[in-house]
């Protein structure tokens, strides 16, 4: 009866302590991410839940490509916070346009990861391409470059 006792009270305050613990890591594990999403416009929230539901898994929680599944990748996801993008039509060291963007969403980027998200309704990919922008500053600081594409001659 004794050790009954005892584990009965190890587990009267065990359990609500391991409870409260587990719940302020949850509320107090990413501050930057729930400082930044109070700032969101209307577009850029939409665009969140979005990204949450179909990009998180591969570009990460915080848009810094690190994500688990992203550490068994040849060519890893982008790190947003960089806006560093490879995929674009626009010159070396500028930003991408959003039609960059919308056609390496529609199209994905063959021999890699990235998936076609054609059938994602245009408003979406609209919407997460938004909130993609929110992770850099340099998209409030600069505009995209202009597209090189047809200005190449042979």
């Amino acid at each position: 009866m004794g050790e009954n006792t005892t584990i009965r009270w190890l587990l009267f305050f065990f359990m609500p302590a391991l409870f409260v613990y587990g719940l302020l890591h949850v509320l107090s594990s990413n501050p930057a991410q729930a400082k930044r999403t109070k700032d969101l416009t209307a577009e850029e929230e939409a665009g969140r839940l979005v990204y949450n539901k179909f990009c998180v898994g591969c570009h990460g929680v915080n848009g810094d490509g690190k994500s688990e599944a992203a550490k068994f990748f040849r060519d890893k996801p982008p790190n947003f916070h960089t806006a560093v993008f490879r995929w674009k039509s626009t010159p070396e060291g500028t930003l991408p346009t959003d039609e960059d963007l919308m056609h390496v969403l529609n199209w994905g980027l063959p021999q890699t990861p990235m998936p076609s998200f054609k059938l994602v309704p245009e408003v979406q990919k609209k919407a997460v391409i938004a909130y993609i922008k929110t992770f850099s500053d340099r998209w409030k600081k600069e505009k995209p470059g202009k597209s090189v594409y047809g200005q190449i001659k042979r």
